[in-house]
């Protein structure tokens, strides 16, 4: 293991607490979390019924000192408000999940040391590793960026031309990989074929704005120039549902795909590689 950290708070203003040592705050390796417990039934010769509902483990955090003991405290009250809210999300080695903290129990508590145990309600059933974008743009190449509203320190170059997405290798043992993806406007019913599967939205963007697919969440959203948003999940295709062929939200294997773009739409691809477990 090499990180670990909570992270309380919305991409606006994350909070985020170091639990490797670096803030006097260890939660050691964390063994309880790293493994996986789905439900199931037993049937002859085989288990059926298999699903990933949320689940608790304990975890023992260390503070060591002031410093240490002050930033527990702090955490202990960022949980304990995080549960009126939206989850946090816990980050080990680079691969996520959401969480609750429902409880706390005091261990220790010591001039030099403090000890505490937490309880991770683990809510996704799955860890996500986000890999980095790959933008799409097959448009004729020209001198003019494509400044969409994000607040990046950068603008597309509408010269890109990536036709593949995906690693070669699956280098991090994932199960499976998601996509996220941005259709950027003007575009009429905007659609990618990848993998054999047809990723489509069957609406009309509007010039600067954009449709944001959200394969965790399974959430569709058009996203205006004015940052104003509608729930567009009901124009989705989804098919007849995973593996039918045109479902939006369709998981792949891990590897490396061509992007089909018959109508050179400009997208963002966000691949999301998933796993049940961590080691």
């Amino acid at each position: 293991m090499e990180s670990i950290k909570l992270v309380f708070g919305d991409d606006y203003a994350p909070r985020a607490f170091s639990l490797d040592g670096d803030e006097d705050l260890y939660a050691e390796t964390a063994e309880a979390l790293r493994g996986y417990a789905p439900e199931y039934t037993l049937a002859a010769h085989a288990v059926a019924g298999v699903s990933r509902p949320a689940r608790e483990a304990p975890l023992t955090l260390k503070a060591h000192g002031p410093k240490g003991e002050a930033r527990l405290r702090a955490l202990m009250a960022a949980a304990a408000r995080q549960l009126d809210t939206a989850p946090a999300v816990i980050d080990i080695d680079g691969w996520r999940q959401r969480v609750q903290i429902p409880r706390v129990a005091a261990r220790t508590i010591t001039p030099g040391m403090c000890e505490a145990e937490l309880t991770i309600a683990l809510l996704d059933g799955y860890w996500i590793c986000p890999c980095q974008p790959t933008l799409v743009s097959l448009v004729e190449s020209g001198d003019t960026d494509l400044d969409h509203p994000y607040d990046h320190p950068h603008d597309y170059k509408q010269s890109s031309t990536a036709i593949s997405v995906g690693w070669e290798a699956d280098s991090v043992d994932a199960d499976t990989m998601l996509l996220g993806l941005r259709f950027f406007g003007p575009a009429q019913n905007p659609s990618l074929r990848i993998g054999g599967n047809l990723y489509e939205v069957r609406t009309s963007i509007p010039a600067g704005g954009h449709v944001h697919v959200n394969p965790i969440d399974r959430t569709v959203t058009l996203v205006t120039v004015a940052g104003s948003t509608t729930n567009v999940f009901s124009a989705a295709t989804r098919g007849t549902g995973l593996d039918g062929g045109s479902y939006i939200f369709q998981p792949l294997a891990p590897a490396r795909y061509e992007i089909h773009n018959p109508d050179k739409l400009t997208v963002s691809i966000n691949p999301y590689y998933r796993r049940n477990h961590l080691w």
